[in-house]
């Protein structure tokens, strides 16, 4: 078997945890805080209809995996097909030896969907290429191995996997910066595209309050929302005061911008998201809303996070200009 020692630390964003994990072997300068925020997955919001679990990764990755590399410097190298195309088997083997090869370069693969439709990270590959060792939030010696034959063809019926190249030549730190905050600011607003049936941006609050008042809500994918939700904002502050500390380039309306978003998340919308995270634990059975003044509550709690976050936006369009 090849296999590379990896650490990994299980979070509610897969993809960043993943991310966490390779750059621990490849470049450690850049930990969990910095990969969240120059990506802009800090301020992602993505809900689907009922805000069932699926809403945080049920995004267009094939196009927002190579930026998130490029953000960070690198260059990703992607696999993927679909289970009912016309030639997957072959999709699967070329990324079977695609995992084989970069593993012995040592560098670990990201994969979608090992045994639940999240991220995960490959590990190592044994010799007859039937099990793959993997590294997932699932907490259970038995899911540490993952069939090949499974790969694309498990929960959901896409084959996603990828890994990093050699660092960019000409990469910017403020050019990356810029780019985060302007991409923070067009998913805020809702100007990237949304796949069917899900809603992202600001107006992901909307959708939320509205299901949770007509009583149409899975109550697992609130409580996943809310944990979710917690933990990226909750890097979004320290993220903001490394730029404060140790960017020389910004202009003084700039750095009151940030220093104002650094304010907002502290002061309403983490306190907020504290609070609700604490009260709806994703754990069985999941916790449910018995009455009216605690709807009232909940709602209102959300309408002023959007409200905040609203405001966020509004400073972060300043940036379009830098």
């Amino acid at each position: 078997m090849i296999e590379i020692k990896v650490e990994f630390i299980p979070r509610w964003c897969t993809i960043g945890a993943c991310f966490e994990s390779i750059f621990k072997i490849l470049d450690p300068h850049w930990d969990f805080v910095d990969i969240l925020g120059l990506t802009a997955m800090s301020y992602r919001i993505n809900v689907s209809r009922q805000i069932g679990i699926s809403g945080p990764t049920s995004l267009d990755w094939i196009s927002l995996i190579p930026d998130m590399a490029n953000q960070l410097g690198y260059e990703a190298v992607m696999i993927h097909g679909i289970r009912n195309d016309r030639g997957f088997v072959h999709v699967r083997q070329e990324a079977l030896e695609f995992i084989e090869a970069f593993l012995s370069e040592g560098k670990p693969v990201i994969a979608w969907d090992l045994w639940i439709p999240e991220f995960g990270i490959i590990t190592g590959i044994d010799d007859k290429r039937k099990n793959l060792k993997v590294k997932t939030v699932i907490s259970n010696p038995k899911k540490d191995f993952f069939p090949t034959k499974k790969l694309g063809n498990s929960i959901i019926p896409m084959l996603l996997v990828f890994s990093l190249e050699e660092p960019l030549a000409d990469y910017d730190f403020q050019e990356a910066l810029l780019w985060s905050f302007q991409a923070a600011w067009r998913h805020l607003e809702g100007l990237e595209k949304a796949l069917p049936t899900y809603t992202l941006g600001l107006k992901a609050y909307d959708t939320w309050i509205k299901v949770l008042q007509n009583g149409e809500i899975r109550w697992d994918g609130h409580a996943y929302m809310l944990q979710y939700l917690h933990e990226v904002r909750s890097t979004i502050p320290p993220f903001l005061q490394r730029i404060l500390k140790n960017s020389k380039s910004l202009k003084e309306d700039h750095l009151e911008s940030i220093q104002n978003m650094k304010k907002l998340y502290e002061d309403v919308i983490l306190p907020l998201l504290s609070q609700l995270s604490s009260k709806f634990p994703f754990t069985r059975p999941f916790q449910n809303i018995t009455s009216e003044n605690e709807l009232e509550s909940v709602t209102n709690s959300l309408e002023k996070i959007r409200l905040a976050e609203e405001k966020v936006s509004t400073l972060l369009k300043k940036f379009a200009s830098w």
